[in-house]
């Protein structure tokens, strides 16, 4: 029972889509490839190198989120340090403890580089502020002069989930140009259509909507209505599209996306609802 597993992007939520993974994994799926976008990006990624969905649950189920706040001016200008950041580094946070914490996850399975992984293994999306493009990850390091088998997976990681302003953008260097890269959310948050053209079934795990058309009749909505078309009408437009494609979608129980301050509580219902879900597509 071979399938590829695609993973949307959604912050501290992503915990929903894990526990959805994990009814799918107990189905006796072997995954042969794998893609996501920001946090579903860090899934991808852990599954790729030999993570199970136990294992990434446990991992998370006591590990301290705000240990990846790791802005510098909040520490040297209490009160003003997140303006400060943002205005001198273009995000609140780095993003090094991010980098760090996914190396050390990657290492303890023996991975480091796109090279320790099979071709075709992990895909990852982020977005080239510079060149205005998507960036498909380790696909596109070649066009910056990389080699992707040595590329770093944890700083991948770290560019695809680098949310704009949360986080500083992460620069891709190209000789003596360098590129800032940003969270792929901003073009692909769902990139389910990587797949589109394989045989085997690919499973989406991604967050459920009101499917409530967007009002667009004074200026905030209007431009809340770009927002969400630049974000997502590729995704949708792919969804439709997709014949081998298996949705499983998840209730965020109303939590936002950069809600790192969670409680043990609060992680294992979102768990267990994205199992509840994924027990339910199950079952039909």
């Amino acid at each position: 029972m071979k399938a590829n597993a695609v993973f949307a992007g959604g912050g501290i939520k992503g915990i929903g889509l894990l526990g959805a993974f994990s009814v799918a994994e107990e189905q006796g799926y072997r995954w042969e490839k794998l893609a996501g976008t920001s946090v579903g990006g860090m899934l991808a990624a852990l599954v790729a190198s030999g993570y199970k969905a136990r294992e990434i649950y446990e991992i998370i189920e006591g590990f301290d989120f705000t240990q990846l706040y790791d802005g510098d001016f909040q520490k040297l200008l209490p009160g003003l340090g997140m303006l400060t950041s943002i205005i001198f580094e273009k995000g609140i946070y780095q993003g090094r403890a991010l980098e760090n914490w996914m190396r050390s996850l990657l290492k303890a399975k023996g991975v480091s580089t796109f090279g320790d992984l099979p071709p075709g293994r992990l895909s990852l999306i982020a977005a080239d502020l510079t060149k205005n493009r998507m960036v498909i990850l380790p696909d596109d390091l070649p066009a910056y002069g990389l080699t992707p088998e040595k590329f770093s997976v944890a700083q991948a990681v770290r560019m695809s989930a680098s949310l704009p302003f949360f986080f500083a953008p992460a620069l891709l260097k190209n000789g003596k140009t360098a590129s800032y890269i940003v969270d792929g959310a901003l073009i692909s948050n769902f990139p389910i259509w990587l797949f589109q053209k394989e045989n085997l079934p690919t499973f989406g795990f991604h967050f459920q909507t009101d499917h409530q058309p967007q009002k667009a009749n004074n200026l905030l909505e209007y431009i809340q209505a770009i927002i969400l078309t630049t974000i997502s009408g590729l995704d949708k437009r792919s969804i439709t599209q997709g014949k081998n494609t298996r949705l499983i979608a998840v209730p965020t129980l109303g939590i936002s996306t950069a809600d790192f301050a969670l409680t043990p509580g609060q992680k294992k219902r979102l768990y267990e609802a994205g199992r509840a879900a994924a027990q339910e597509f199950f079952r039909r």
